[in-house]
């Protein structure tokens, strides 16, 4: 699937269903209406049903097997979408949006080659449909760079457009322009998950991890369990709890424990992060606010946090340096 952060995936696809404007007999009419309102309730099954009676009625309908095709495809069975969409084709093609959506029911066989063939069609045909450009950038890294940046340009702020660049330009070790996109990503969308971690990567990765040290733990670099004698110097000097933490986020990417220490001072709170290895030697970045000398202590500030929801887990409390 794809080798992207799993937030893209090709779900994002656009198909297209025909709806309205359509003239049939008293019954072809109430078939097809049937089968558009069941594909619009997300009932693909029955959607299906409805558009096979229609053909029943009227089998030259390219509109009727475009639809049916989509619903298939919504069911993953792409063979059936396919032979419907090819009917379509072989009935009028210039029916909108049919070879875009034969290009992706190739894509979701996972033969790239043949929907990006189509995708090109489609492009030929309409050329200002963002969509399309969308699709076939989705497999060719820089031939994607050119699609996306049509997709943008003709629909400005296009999210997942955007953060797909953002994924390719960091993929390629373009770092700076990555960053620029995932912070572009942020001023049309402040809540966006996928490109806040990335920006955390990016930092932690390049010329910026000087401030991320800062902003993790207040100027201390990462805890780590090294040995007995760096967890009792740290303890002494004040910068471990003796007694109980509140662990906000376990993680195997440091990204997430760093946005996670971003939320904690944004409420007043001074956290760590500590770096631990299991019984299996993976890493783990424990992100928790230490000093707690008392469990009744650390659990009222818990219930505070969970009050909040703004963690992606329950904070639970722990005792200090350990998981």
């Amino acid at each position: 699937m794809n080798k992207f952060n799993r937030f893209f995936i090709i779900i994002s696809l656009i198909f297209i269903i025909s709806g309205g404007g359509v003239c049939f007999a008293d019954v072809g009419e109430y078939l097809f209406n049937n089968g558009v309102e069941e594909f619009q309730q997300g009932n693909f099954d029955k959607s299906v049903y409805w558009f096979s009676r229609f053909i029943k009625q009227e089998s030259s309908s390219a509109k009727a097997y475009k639809n049916r095709g989509v619903a298939y495809m919504w069911l993953k069975d792409y063979d059936k979408a396919i032979k419907d969409l090819n009917t379509v084709i072989s009935i009028d093609s210039e029916v909108e949006g049919v070879y875009k959506n034969l290009g992706a029911a190739w894509h979701y066989k996972g033969n790239y080659k043949k929907a990006i063939s189509y995708y090109d069609v489609e492009i030929l045909k309409n050329s200002n449909d963002y969509s399309t450009y969308f699709n076939r950038a989705v497999k060719q890294y820089k031939k994607a760079l050119a699609d996306f940046s049509k997709v943008i340009a003709l629909k400005p702020g296009e999210i997942e457009a955007l953060s797909y660049q953002g994924n390719i330009y960091f993929k390629l070790g373009e770092i700076r322009k990555a960053e620029l996109i995932f912070e572009r990503v942020l001023e049309v969308d402040p809540q966006n998950k996928n490109a806040e971690i990335k920006l955390a990567e990016i930092k932690l990765k390049g010329k910026s991890n000087k401030s991320v040290n800062k902003l993790e733990n207040n100027g201390k670099k990462t805890i780590k369990e090294k040995s007995i004698k760096k967890q009792i110097a740290e303890k002494q000097a004040g910068n471990v709890n003796t007694t109980f933490s509140v662990q906000v986020s376990a993680s195997h990417n440091r990204a997430y424990a760093v946005l996670d220490m971003k939320k904690l001072k944004q409420i007043g709170h001074k956290g760590i992060i500590l770096e631990l290895k299991d019984k299996k030697k993976r890493t783990w970045y424990l992100a928790r606010i230490t000093g707690f000398k008392s469990k009744k202590e650390a659990q009222k500030i818990c219930q505070t946090l969970n009050n909040k929801k703004i963690f992606e887990s329950n904070p639970i409390v722990r005792p200090s340096g350990d998981f």
